[in-house]
């Protein structure tokens, strides 16, 4: 999406306030959140932990229940550790918005998604994973 198809998608969202001028960073700076800005980092630089011989993303392995699961999906799968990481690390996006989704039409998305800008950062952090913590490897 070129940007000025995105600042037009913006200055309709906030259609209240005028934003005649506004550039991307205008529009961080008087709608946007510090705090979101962090959690949406993760879509692009997640963390990752290891366990059993096998890498998930931090919230998906955090305690004894969430691998307990794991140890039951890997049986299940009869010790396919590649079918184990996919079930628990694949995300899908739109679902992560929840009620927020009806907010991005799906053409905006489907105009918005730059696969290479989006898919570099990713490939990079799974390139060399940043484990969450570096004795986070448990057997």
């Amino acid at each position: 999406m070129d940007n000025q198809k995105l600042l037009a998608i913006l200055r309709t969202a906030q259609r209240d306030h005028d934003t005649t001028g506004f550039n991307e960073f205008d529009f961080m700076h008087a709608f946007g959140s510090g705090r979101e800005a962090l959690l949406y980092a993760r879509l692009f630089w997640p963390q990752f932990v290891e366990y059993n011989d096998m890498v998930f993303l931090s919230s998906t392995a955090e305690g004894p229940e969430d691998k307990r699961r794991i140890d039951e999906t890997l049986r299940s799968y009869g010790g396919d550790r590649v079918k184990t990481e996919e079930s628990f690390n694949v995300v899908e996006i739109p679902i992560l918005f929840g009620r927020r989704i009806a907010e991005t039409t799906e053409e905006e998305v489907l105009d918005g998604v730059d696969y290479g800008s989006m898919a570099r950062p990713f490939a990079a952090s799974l390139s060399k994973p940043r484990l969450s913590n570096e004795d986070s490897r448990t057997q």
